[in-house]
């Protein structure tokens, strides 16, 4: 007898075509990171702690992807970790923070701050800490899911080891007011760790911005290969392994580093780097233009929305992703400069000129994606 729900996933894989809506949960990998991890399988398959040619040849895929890794959040490459995903990147940060307060520090009588709404390898790893006597305090949301930063305040005191508040809900998608709740973490001198999977590549992410001493991203979520994530450290921050063997990744997770799966996340960043930077700079362009009315100031290329719309969307998505990012600065420079040494033209003159510029753009410099 075969039920409901098995009977429903029997006719799903009986479908010729399929539409794939559940990236929040999974990306799919693009052809690159496929490609680039079949040669470093083959290629680069050298042990990345060896000295000889081989070994080096494949510790520079690994520290090369550690260098396109922190650009994507703003770090320097030597405060990333790289981990297996999401889920250990978490854990580290938790245990490893409460481990060395306790084992390095002799720290007897400790607490951690979290919101009721964070990852299941969130909560249950502070579950795990209740039971070695970590006392763990639950920041409620609201109706629509967001934390109120004052609420921390409230709930840190003196024992106080480590804040969490993830970036962004897996669930809902509600981004938590991380950078308010940074600074109240900065200001009490208290660590503070957001889990950002489900917001790296997605939103811009500096973690000086921020002010978090601790970050996790994974590969998985920005079209990249499941079994690669990291985890930003803050220089200064101390964390206590829990994995324990060689001297790999500073010391904070034995064993061989896996070239092709680092290489594989490596080479997605620069262009989820252009993406999440470059559509923000226009999506700061369209801003402009919508809150004109609100702030009762009339921008250049207000009176006419379709123009703008159609400058940034079908202009600047033809060919290459430069377009959008040079649609985005357009909006702004050229509207600004244009109000200084010309208040009277038209936003058709103002239209005129970003087009051209965006005709002159070096075409595909990013190349297209297979």
């Amino acid at each position: 007898m075969i039920d409901k729900n098995t009977e429903c996933i029997y006719n799903f894989h009986a479908m010729k075509e399929k539409i794939y809506l559940d990236n929040n949960s999974t990306t799919p990998p693009l052809k690159r990171a496929v490609d680039a991890m079949a040669e470093a399988a083959g290629t680069y398959f050298g042990n990345p702690s060896s000295y000889h040619a081989i070994g080096a040849d494949a510790r520079l895929i690994v520290e090369n992807a550690r260098i396109g890794a922190a650009k994507l959040i703003g770090s320097s490459p030597s405060e990333i970790t790289f981990v297996s995903s999401g889920t250990e990147a978490n854990n580290l940060a938790i245990f490893g923070v409460c481990d060395h307060f306790r084992r390095v520090s002799g720290k007897k009588k400790m607490n951690v701050v979290a919101t009721a709404v964070e990852h299941h390898s969130v909560t249950t790893a502070l579950a795990a800490l209740a039971w070695e006597g970590v006392e763990i305090r639950t920041v409620g949301v609201s109706a629509d899911c967001v934390a109120d930063p004052d609420d921390f305040k409230k709930a840190v005191d003196e024992d106080t080891v480590l804040v969490c508040a993830m970036t962004a809900n897996n669930e809902t998608g509600v981004v938590l007011p991380f950078e308010k709740i940074g600074k109240i973490c900065s200001e009490s001198g208290k660590l503070f760790f957001t889990d950002a999977v489900c917001a790296a590549g997605k939103m811009p992410l500096r973690v000086a911005d921020i002010g978090c001493d601790l970050l996790s991203f994974s590969s998985h979520k920005i079209r990249g290969p499941k079994g690669a994530a990291c985890l930003f450290v803050k220089k200064g921050v101390g964390i206590f392994p829990r994995t324990h063997g060689g001297h790999q990744e500073n010391g904070m997770r034995a064993g061989t580093e896996n070239a092709k799966l680092t290489e594989a996340f490596g080479v997605n960043v620069p262009l989820m780097v252009t993406l999440t930077y470059g559509f923000g700079v226009a999506l700061a362009g369209f801003a402009g233009v919508l809150a004109a009315p609100i702030l009762q100031v009339q921008p250049l290329m207000g009176s006419n929305l379709i123009i703008v719309v159609f400058a940034v969307v079908v202009i600047g998505g033809m060919g290459s992703i430069l377009g959008s990012i040079l649609t985005g600065l357009g909006l702004g420079v050229i509207e600004g400069f244009t109000k200084v040494f010309y208040p009277e033209a038209s936003s058709t003159v103002v239209f005129l000129i970003m087009a051209i510029v965006l005709l002159i753009r070096p075409a595909g410099l990013f190349g297209k994606e297979k």
